[in-house]
């Protein structure tokens, strides 16, 4: 079982990571931040050729924006990863500060009309960083940005569960994270109608108030 404090923790990153990806889904028009799956078959389908079913669903969009998403997220996780290996003390406080200023970036250069709405796209790469915030303890994986092993987590867990071969409710840890997940993106949407992507400004306090706690802990509790 992966302990309280922890799971609330990633929970709390997950629902932004679904916070963010709806802005994104709105702005790019339906690419995601943090959605690599689905940002994979749609460069496939653009691969497919200007004809057909597929190249009406994607209005003509080409192979520039799932590639770019794709290379960002790669690059953010990269990166972040390169803190997380590197760093023995602190490595979730330097990721999650890179993540802020990723965020901050995109909130204000979106701002520029001759950029919009192309800074959007570097949401991708703070979700990749995302995924490096916590290295892998306990059942659920936390603070990550897709769910869809999650999903399967939490049937494998059931089924062992119902066999007596994990605890009886460690399969809700998982549900919890992609619950935690569709109020993220929910709520993105419900406030990207009301302020645009100045919504942003919500998971920037977020995480900043985590880099505050994170930097009172001992390095040893957060990491």
């Amino acid at each position: 079982m992966t302990p309280p404090v922890r799971l609330i923790s990633g929970l709390v990153l997950t629902a932004v990571a679904g916070f963010v990806d709806a802005l994104a889904f709105i702005e790019l028009g339906g690419y995601f931040a943090s959605f690599m799956s689905g940002n994979t078959t749609q460069f496939g389908l653009a691969m497919s050729g200007p004809d057909g079913r597929a190249a009406q669903l994607l209005r003509g969009q080409g192979l520039f924006m799932p590639l770019t998403l794709i290379g960002l997220f790669f690059g953010g996780a990269f990166f972040a990863s390169l803190i997380s290996v590197r760093e023995t003390r602190w490595y979730s406080g330097r990721v999650t500060a890179l993540i802020i200023v990723l965020l901050l970036s995109t909130m204000l250069l979106n701002q520029l009309p001759q950029l919009a709405p192309m800074p959007v796209m570097l949401l991708a790469a703070a979700m990749g960083a995302q995924n490096a915030v916590f290295k892998p303890f306990g059942a659920a994986r936390l603070g990550t940005t897709f769910v869809t092993g999650t999903i399967f987590n939490a049937a494998s867990d059931l089924a062992k569960a119902m066999r007596g071969y994990a605890p009886r409710t460690r399969w809700l840890q998982h549900v919890y994270v992609w619950f935690s997940l569709v109020l993220g993106a929910a709520s993105g949407a419900v406030l990207y109608n009301i302020v645009g992507l100045w919504s942003l400004v919500l998971p920037v306090t977020v995480l900043s108030v985590m880099l505050c706690i994170i930097l009172f802990k001992e390095p040893e509790y957060v990491s």
